[in-house]
């Protein structure tokens, strides 16, 4: 039988043991209770009962936007008590440029380099810097030059981006592109040929005297048009509807100018109706687009009716979709086959 000491001391153990299951229960109940979670700055934090498990559990408090990246303890209660939440807001995401796009002068313009750009950021514009590396542009010498953006948030994401620059100088005024118009007007058309017919004949010479490269100065359209046809032999959709409006207005040719909706697609698009009656006081009007399509599809431009375009804009998403209003319609017959979109009639 043990003695008082050996029960005494049994004693002791016991309650030693006891005392720390009791600390380890309610230390795993602690953590049992406290949610360990990590969010990207911006993002929308979980609902209480996806982060807990538990169905019917809230925040207590209302939840901010979580921009700032710290640490936060939020509340949450449930049937199952309350839970708190360590919630760490990081920043790993680079913030975002936007506005940026080639730019074109003319010899000794300077750049207005900050025009139309807008940084933006998912931790808050709070500590937003750009930079703008312009030391390899010479707007003294025709040429193309790039330029380097480069934007960095509050937490030291970076980002860089680049854009060409076009320095050009001024070739052409009015006189000189008419000049030159009437040149190869009169090394294209014929006396006897129609409206029609001289459309054709001057879409066919834009197309195979302009390649195509991914920028123009859209700003001047007449000095577009004389670099296209007599000095770059190059540019964009802008380009080849310049040229072709030269010549428009040379012929005395009626023409209504379109340019693609705003804010459907990342780039705008150029082209116009033509009519191309001879008969005094009628208008019979087909779409009129200069510029070289692609190749999948590389139909002719030249006099489409809205059926053919509206096809198109099943193939390329809003290419020929406009605002502008009261436009009148083209009519049924088609004068130019595209067998490619027939499918999408």
């Amino acid at each position: 039988m043990p003695n008082a000491e050996t029960l005494l001391l049994l004693g002791c153990l016991a309650v030693i043991f006891f005392g720390l299951l009791a600390l380890g229960l309610h230390a795993l109940n602690a953590r049992q209770s406290r949610i360990f979670y990590t969010l990207e700055a911006g993002d929308s934090l979980p609902s209480a009962a996806e982060l807990c498990g538990i169905e019917n559990a809230r925040y207590v408090d209302a939840l901010p936007e979580y921009r700032k990246p710290a640490e936060y303890l939020l509340t949450i209660d449930s049937s199952k008590g309350k839970r708190i939440v360590s919630l760490n807001v990081v920043d790993t995401t680079p913030p975002l440029i936007e506005g940026l796009d080639d730019i074109t002068v003319y010899v000794g313009e300077s750049v207005a380099y900050r025009k139309n750009i807008r940084l933006t950021d998912n931790g808050g514009e709070e500590g937003l810097v750009l930079s703008v590396d312009s030391s390899a542009v010479n707007t003294a010498a025709e040429g193309a030059y790039t330029a380097i953006y480069t934007a960095k948030d509050a937490s030291g994401n970076v980002v860089s981006q680049t854009v060409s620059v076009y320095v050009k100088t001024q070739h052409a005024n009015e006189k000189q592109l008419n000049e030159g118009v009437a040149r190869i007007c009169g090394e294209i058309l014929t006396a006897d040929m129609n409206t029609e017919e001289k459309l054709r004949a001057v879409y066919d010479y834009v197309q195979s005297n302009i390649s195509y490269v991914n920028h123009s100065d859209k700003t001047d359209w007449i000095g577009e048009a004389y670099n296209g046809l007599f000095v770059t032999g190059a540019g964009d959709c802008f380009t080849y509807f310049a040229a072709a409006k030269a010549f428009l207005i040379y012929l005395n040719i009626p023409f209504i100018e379109l340019q693609r909706a705003p804010g459907l697609t990342e780039e705008t698009h150029y082209w116009m109706l033509v009519n191309i009656s001879d008969t005094p006081g009628v208008r019979t009007w087909y779409h009129y687009d200069a510029t070289r399509l692609r190749a999948e599809y590389n139909h002719s431009g030249c006099l489409l009716t809205d059926r053919q375009a509206q096809a198109y804009n099943k193939v390329r998403p809003h290419f020929y979709t406009h605002n502008t209003p009261d436009l009148p319609v083209t009519p049924d017959i088609i004068i130019t086959d595209t067998p490619e979109l027939k499918p999408y009639y």
